[in-house]
């Protein structure tokens, strides 16, 4: 084996390489593994194979190059992991004396030299720190992790806020059923009330009118007369929309004034008011005024008969 010419072609490599002859001597030691030891050529060259480990290890120890001459059996937990491709042996391993003493992570590759005939000529073994790379690996891997983790998280804030929205459709949705019965239920509630007031106008105009009208042909006296009359204007008042319009636009009269303002809408004088009530003509005069005041009409030149009639 060459050996100068072997040196020579491994001085210019990037990675830190040595060379062992048949008899597992150093023969070569280029540049880059001395960079990476500490350790110069001249202290190497002629040491055995184990006295590699020194510069590495502190202590001699088997070496890569041992796997690829004998196998993996001759240095059994030495290395993390070792696979072999032909005659060439991967390997990885933790080396405590490389950077200033700090330690870093090596991966290793070593061929056995045999010639035409296989004789076995030596080995050579190729070194390359991968601490960084395994510090970034670890990291890449951390951060993965994080990213995994953080779209985890992601897809679970999406299903919550799918969640939400769909218990908000649900909910907005109930509510608008809610709006449309409630709003079924008051035009029920207005037909309702509409019904009814048919059915007691109905009632007033069939099975009451009729008897109101019968006792008015009876040979009755002033006074029972005029009761008659008033019991006819105020089932005439009820059936209409007088009472309900003036009671609606006008709640601050009273319900002696309602009365009384129905009593002058019909054309009855104030005495015949006062009589059919039974009191003074200057309690009803009282009654007048106040409905004048109330209606603003105290100072309007307005008849307040034809004011109320309008209001019916």
């Amino acid at each position: 084996m060459n050996t100068d010419l072997l040196a020579e072609l491994i001085e210019f490599l990037p990675d830190a390489t040595f060379i062992v002859d048949s008899a597992r001597r150093v023969v070569a030691w280029n540049k880059a593994i001395e960079d990476m030891t500490g350790t110069k050529r001249a202290d190497m060259l002629g040491q055995s194979c184990r006295a590699c480990a020194i510069p590495f290890y502190g202590r001699q120890r088997p070496l890569l190059v041992d796997v690829a001459v004998q196998g993996a059996g001759t240095m059994p937990g030495l290395y993390d992991s070792v696979t072999k491709k032909g005659n060439a042996v991967f390997a990885e391993v933790m080396a405590e004396r490389i950077r200033n003493g700090q330690g870093g992570r090596l991966r290793a590759v070593a061929v056995s030299l045999s010639d035409v005939d296989g004789r076995f000529l030596g080995a050579i073994e190729s070194i390359r720190d991968i601490t960084d790379c395994a510090g970034a690996e670890s990291t890449w891997r951390e951060a993965e992790e994080k990213l995994r983790t953080a779209l985890t998280e992601k897809q679970r804030a999406e299903e919550a806020l799918g969640k939400s929205r769909f218990d908000l459709e649900s909910r907005s949705k109930e509510l608008s059923e809610l709006n449309t019965t409630l709003k079924v239920l008051l035009q029920q509630r207005e037909q309702n009330q509409r019904d009814l007031e048919e059915r007691i106008l109905s009632n007033i105009e069939a099975q009451v009118m009729p008897f109101v009208q019968k006792l008015k042909k009876c040979r009755l006296d002033a006074n029972h007369m005029a009761y008659v009359t008033m019991i006819e204007s105020g089932l005439n008042g009820i059936a209409s929309t007088f009472s309900r319009k003036i009671s609606r636009q006008y709640s601050s009269l009273t319900p002696a004034e309602i009365q009384v303002a129905n009593l002058i809408r019909t054309g009855k004088t104030t005495k015949e008011i006062g009589e059919l009530l039974g009191v003074s003509p200057g309690a009803i005069n009282f009654h007048r005024n106040n409905i004048r005041k109330k209606l603003g009409l105290n100072r309007k030149k307005i008849n307040l008969v034809s004011f109320l009639s309008s209001l019916s």
